[in-house]
C-alpha cells in the first residue's frame, strides 16, 4: 500500500437504526396512521395483537432490543510483519 494515498486523520460514522417492530409499535401508541393498505381489512391473526374493531394492532408489544447492545470499542488493527 501506498503511504501517500492514507489520510492524516480518518473520521469513523457508525449508523444505527431501529427495528421495524418497534417503529411500528411507537407508531400505534401514538395514534399515527401508518396502515396503507388496499381493498384489504388486515386481520389480526393472534387474538393479543387485535384491537377492539378485530384489526391489527402493535399498541401492545413491548421494545425489543436493537441497537447496539452494551459497551462498544475500537481495537486497532497491528499489521503482520511480511513473511
Amino acid at each position: 500500500m501506498n503511504a501517500d494515498l492514507l489520510a492524516a486523520e480518518n473520521q469513523l460514522e457508525v449508523d444505527v437504526t431501529n427495528l421495524m417492530a418497534n417503529r411500528i409499535a411507537d407508531l400505534e401508541k401514538r395514534g399515527v396512521v401508518w396502515k396503507k393498505f388496499y381493498n384489504v381489512n388486515f386481520p389480526a391473526r393472534l387474538a393479543e395483537n387485535r384491537g377492539p374493531d378485530g384489526l391489527f394492532t402493535a399498541a401492545k408489544w413491548a421494545p425489543l432490543d436493537s441497537g447496539l447492545l452494551g459497551p462498544v470499542s475500537i481495537t486497532p488493527l497491528v499489521p503482520a510483519a511480511p513473511r
